[in-house]
């Protein structure tokens, strides 16, 4: 099961499904586009998971898999989250700028290159982030933005017994490593080349990682 960033849809995550598809059933959960907290998000997903399924969470969803975790552990065999975090992801400065307001219009490109797919994102690739980040209400937005800088999910996260792999993207700009699962618990992690939206920008290497971790692990 792919849960998705902050957009909270599926679309920027089907190249990378697609490739999974070989050998494995893939879902993914689209969130409805309302202010729901990530306890909430959690119980949708659990709701909609079959026993014996794999989480598979990137950045802002990170958070809702470890509650999912939390809530049903028997009913996950294992989780990977990519690009996430477990507290705060930047620096507290931020906060002023997490309200509705700021969220009425997408991104301007040059910034969803800088923060979220890299230099050498194709035009159509920004042009998708766009487009994604445009269908969400500003207000909903905004109180996810807000969840995650008053977040911390390294109580539950220590807590877990599900075996959880870490991807990060050498290039993030958005999370500090000091933020991720793996600075907090001793999970196993490893590094990708790319940006922040790992499974959109680079789905080739992170199919691979994901298909080598359940092959030793599951």
């Amino acid at each position: 099961m792919v849960l998705p960033g902050m957009d909270g849809g599926s679309e920027l995550s089907f190249r990378f499904r697609a490739l999974l598809e070989s050998g494995f059933d893939v879902d993914a959960v689209d969130y409805p586009h309302e202010p729901l907290s990530t306890e909430q998000l959690a119980e949708r997903v659990v709701d909609c998971t079959q026993p014996g399924s794999v989480l598979i969470a990137e950045s802002f969803s990170g958070l809702v898999a470890i509650e999912a975790l939390r809530k049903a552990p028997d009913r996950y065999v294992a989780a990977i989250l990519v690009c996430s975090f477990v507290v705060a992801p930047r620096s507290p400065a931020w906060r002023p700028f997490l309200r509705s307001p700021v969220f009425t219009r997408p991104p301007p490109r040059w910034a969803i290159r800088r923060w979220m797919v890299g230099a050498d994102a194709s035009a159509q690739s920004v042009t998708a982030v766009q487009k994604a980040i445009a269908r969400v209400p500003a207000s909903v937005l905004a109180a996810r933005a807000r969840a995650v800088f008053a977040t911390d999910a390294r109580p539950s996260l220590t807590k877990l017994t599900v075996p959880i792999l870490s991807i990060r993207a050498r290039e993030d700009r958005l999370v500090d490593p000091r933020a991720a699962p793996e600075a907090h618990s001793d999970i196993t992690s490893t590094e990708i080349a790319g940006p922040h939206l790992a499974l959109h920008c680079r789905p080739n290497a992170c199919s691979k990682v994901i298909r080598d971790w359940l092959a030793s692990r599951v």
